[in-house]
């Protein structure tokens, strides 16, 4: 019986063999392709998926930071936002007293405050920005005059301001026209007390004026002009005594009258 044994290959079998692919290959042009792809395989399709992968994650990256800005604009889900709510205090509008500079005269303490009360509520009454007054600025000119005069005085104040007065100030509203007040000197009326107990009584009492005169410069700007009047403006008031009890409590000053006269040039 005889065994099949096959014949091992020797080195010099399989380099012939080897050179025989080669030179089929390249007979039927396999071997060029074959090489190309393994280049493209190896070396170009490598760069190519470095790119792409390089763009997808760009896009990725700019889309997870838009989502981080939508998520950071929707915390806190709860915010506390303060609204402000225009509450009108009428008690801001009631003077008080404040401390003065002493004066070396012998009027009393009540006398230069009531002084700068009254240039004060003049000049509330009487001066006008038309052009920056708003409906606001109306209503708050009307709450210090009220809150500073008696009813009877107030309703003579809101008469004056009508629109059915020709004289109404109003009638300027909105338009580039203000009123300026520039006092020109103050005094106060006050009784002479020639006998010997008036005399007494006001050294033994503090006597606080009960009216004072006040002339001013009423200068009308309507912008391309300027106008000047004189105007005297002849003020009753009520002002309590000051003392220990009422030195840090509200003033209860309330005019009583307040009458205009025109003062003509000679």
């Amino acid at each position: 019986m005889f065994s099949l044994k096959k014949k091992a290959k020797t080195k010099k079998d399989i380099k012939k063999e080897y050179r025989d692919f080669i030179a089929q290959s390249v007979e039927d042009g396999s071997f060029f392709k074959d090489s190309f792809e393994w280049y493209s395989f190896y070396y170009l399709k490598s760069v190519c998926d470095r790119s792409w992968l390089v763009i997808i994650i760009s896009i990725n990256a700019v889309i997870l930071y838009i989502l981080l800005l939508m998520a950071e604009d929707s915390f806190p889900l709860v915010r506390k936002v303060p609204i402000v709510i225009n509450e009108k205090d009428s008690v801001n509008l009631i003077p008080i007293i404040s401390s003065l500079k002493e004066s070396a005269s012998d009027t009393n303490l009540e006398e230069p405050i009531i002084k700068l009360l009254l240039i004060k509520y003049l000049k509330d009454r009487e001066e006008y920005d038309f052009e920056k007054m708003t409906t606001k600025d109306l209503g708050k000119k009307f709450d210090i005059i009220k809150n500073n005069s008696s009813a009877a005085e107030f309703r003579k104040f809101r008469l004056s301001l009508d629109l059915d007065n020709p004289k109404s100030p109003i009638k300027y509203f909105g338009q580039d026209i203000n009123k300026e007040v520039k006092v020109i000197s103050f005094s106060f009326n006050k009784k002479k007390n020639d006998d010997f107990i008036s005399k007494a009584r006001k050294f033994m009492t503090v006597e606080v004026p009960k009216s004072a005169d006040i002339r001013y410069q009423l200068i009308t700007d309507y912008g391309d002009k300027k106008t000047v009047d004189n105007y005297l403006a002849r003020i009753e008031f009520k002002f309590p005594y000051i003392n220990q009890e009422n030195i840090n409590k509200d003033l209860n000053f309330i005019v009583t009258s307040y009458d205009l006269f025109t003062i003509n040039k000679k």
